[in-house]
This record gives C-alpha cells, sequence and structure tokens, in this order.
C-alpha cells in the first residue's frame, strides 16, 4: 500500500492522488517462522501459522494493492532457499530499502517469535529482538537501516508478534495493555522468555530503543498485534483448518473493509482494534489479553495519512472518515484456543459481519 498525504488537506485532487499512488513504488519483505525441527535444547516452541500468514498477506498485497510479485520477498523457514537466518533477513531489508525515493512506500511484515536481551551490566531489557532460526536480529538494527531512507519514503511494518511495537522506534504510540502477571513459552503464543545476548552484541554499537527521542527515527507506522506486556497469539481457521496469526487474520478483513477506497491509517487502526475486540466479546471475554498498537512518526501522522489502496477497482471519491458496518459478508475470521500463564482466550469460528458492529459498540 502507498501513504501519502490526506486528501483533507486540500493538496491534491483525486486524480493527482491517484496517480501519486499508482506510479509510487511498492515494495515489501515478508518475513514468517514456524521453528519446525528445531533442537529442542533451544527451548523454541514450534508456531503453525507464520508461514500461512506470509502468504496470504503476499496475496492480499498484491491483489488488492496493486504490488508487483517481483517487488515482494518471502522469506520463510519452509524454503531451503530463502531461510530466516539473521544474514538472510538483514539483506532482505537492505534490498527493500535500496533505491527508495519520496513517495516510495516500503512494507516489513513478520511473523514469528520475539523477545528481549540486557546488555552486560544492566538492570532492565532494553533491547527488542526477532527470534531467527540461528541467532537475533535486534529492533535496533532494523530501524536504523529504515531511518536512512530519503525524507518522503514511507514506511509501514505489520509486526505478529510480541515488543513489535519497538520495530521502527517511533515516538508516538496508542495505550500499551495491561498482560497476564505470568507468561509461559508454548505452541501457538508468539513470545518467547528474555534471550541470551549473541556473541556479536555491543551496546556501544547497538544502543538501547529510544522511543523515537533521538532524531534518526524512521518516518511512517508501525501496527502491532500487541502491547509491550503482551502476546501474540495464534489461531485455526474452523472452515480451512489452516493456523494463523490472530492479528493478521483481523487486519486482512480491516483491510478488505475499504476496497477501492481511500482510507485515513487511524481509521484502519480502530477497524483492527473493533474486530479484536469483537471476537473476543463473544466469548465473555472482558479483557481482550492482545489489544494491536500502533506507533507512528510526528510528520506522518495517521489522522492526516491516508491508507491507499491503489488497485484497478480504484474510483474517485472522497476519503474514507466514518466506519459503518458492511452490508456485505466479509471473510470468515478463524478460532483459537491460545493459554498463557493463567490468562487464556478462546474464540469461536465466527465471521465478521453487521451484527458484530453491536457487539463493538457493547464493549466499548
Amino acid at each position: 500500500w502507498v501513504l501519502c498525504p490526506s486528501l483533507h488537506a486540500g493538496a491534491m485532487n483525486s486524480q493527482d492522488f491517484l496517480r501519486m499512488g499508482m506510479s509510487a513504488r511498492r515494495r515489501a519483505v515478508l518475513i514468517g517462522l514456524n521453528y519446525h525441527g528445531l533442537p529442542p535444547a533451544w527451548k523454541i516452541p514450534e508456531l503453525f501459522g507464520c508461514i500461512n500468514d506470509v502468504f496470504n498477506m503476499a496475496a492480499l498485497l498484491q491483489e488488492c494493492y496493486g504490488f508487483d510479485q517481483s517487488e515482494i520477498r518471502a522469506v520463510v523457514d519452509s524454503d531451503p532457499s530463502m531461510k530466516p537466518t539473521r544474514a538472510t533477513v538483514l539483506q532482505s531489508i537492505e534490498w527493500l530499502c535500496d533505491g527508495a525515493q519520496p513517495g516510495d512506500s516500503l512494507f516489513f511484515y513478520y511473523a514469528g517469535h520475539a523477545s528481549t536481551i540486557k546488555a552486560p551490566g544492566s538492570k532492565s531489557y532494553d533491547y527488542c529482538c526477532l527470534c531467527l532460526i540461528d541467532d537475533l536480529v535486534l529492533m535496533s538494527e532494523i530501524h536504523k537501516r529504515f531511518s536512512t531512507v530519503p525524507h518522503g519514503t514511507k514506511i509501514v511494518c505489520a509486526m505478529d508478534t510480541s515488543f513489535g511495537q519497538d520495530a521502527l522506534d517511533l515516538p508516538a504510540r496508542t495505550l500499551d495493555g495491561d498482560g497476564p502477571a505470568e507468561i509461559t513459552p508454548m505452541e501457538c503464543v508468539r513470545w518467547l522468555p528474555p534471550r541470551r545476548p549473541p556473541a556479536w552484541f555491543d551496546s556501544r554499537v547497538h544502543p538501547p530503543t529510544s522511543a523515537g527521542r533521538d532524531s534518526s527515527a524512521a518516518e511512517g507506522f508501525t501496527i502491532a498485534a500487541c502491547g509491550r506486556r503482551q502476546v501474540a497469539i495464534e489461531c485455526f481457521d474452523a472452515k480451512s483448518g489452516k493456523a494463523a496469526g490472530l492479528f493478521t487474520s483481523v487486519l486482512a478483513v480491516a483491510m478488505r473493509s475499504f476496497p477501492g477506497r481511500p482510507v485515513l491509517v487511524h481509521l484502519l487502526f480502530e477497524r483492527v482494534l473493533a474486530l479484536t475486540k469483537a471476537l473476543f466479546f463473544r466469548e465473555n471475554l472482558v479483557d481482550p489479553g492482545q489489544v494491536p498498537m500502533l506507533a507512528f512518526s510526528y510528520d506522518a501522522a495517521p489522522g492526516d495519512c491516508t491508507w491507499v489502496l491503489p488497485a484497478a477497482a480504484y474510483v474517485e471519491m472522497e476519503v474514507v472518515a466514518e466506519w459503518s458496518a458492511p452490508v456485505e459478508d466479509t471473510p470468515r475470521t478463524p478460532a483459537v484456543s491460545a493459554r498463557s500463564g493463567k490468562s487464556s482466550a478462546r474464540l469461536a469460528a465466527a465471521q465478521i459481519d453487521p451484527a458484530d458492529a453491536a457487539a463493538v459498540k457493547h464493549v466499548q
């Protein structure tokens, strides 16, 4: 997708808006790890839906957002030629940023485990990291590379994992949700306890996350599955029998809710929140346990930028500023059964339809 100034700002008419959306380069890196077959001594629980999420997201980007297949790089641990090692992931991020120009849109997606580490001598875990099949990649390494692209290049990170809100080290964030008192590593939970710092780690070279306090913060958005004290859970589609991330499933439904229409970023995020709350409400769970988060830079405020769908079905119309329940049916969302510590979530297989609007209003 493409991020650009809102039509409400009056800076461009709808034809200019369309030309910008269709001409800008769109490039994506999608990473997914199921961790199948790793040595038991590593104590990394297997996941089941991350590779499915990558392929589903790739199809969505091509079908609804005009991404060319050649501009999408999928890095999954089921592909021997493109396994998500530390070297491959860093090379893929370099490929994503290489040649970026103002107006381009870069999309980074990750589904898998994440964790934290702390510098030697530190009392706090100041470093969030992605857990790969051979090593770690620090969040600070990701946003350091993204911060070097030209001003005006918009970056979107979608992180279906824990600690994902730190991927771009952005200064403005929605409120963090509370988490369970105890968390236990287990299958279908995309979270790992603190890891041991790798041999290459040096706190002098890798500064801790600054929450955007320094001037090198990237320009764009991060939409994350959950808050820092929560975990991202997997689910199973009762219809297809395939596993998927709860957050990715809801995000896909939300993005398909606005076919062929430009929509403000904050509105899309509110739709994700509403769908998540509705699903948990159906199981009579007052506390969702997993609340998506949005982080953004000050020069790309979600109320001032649009989330554009540059598909062939694009028609000239005003930016969507309000959401109302769609009349047509939307894709089926999965069922989930996950437990972390003393908290649990059990979502029944359900279809997101206009009836969900009542549930959403009730929990809000």
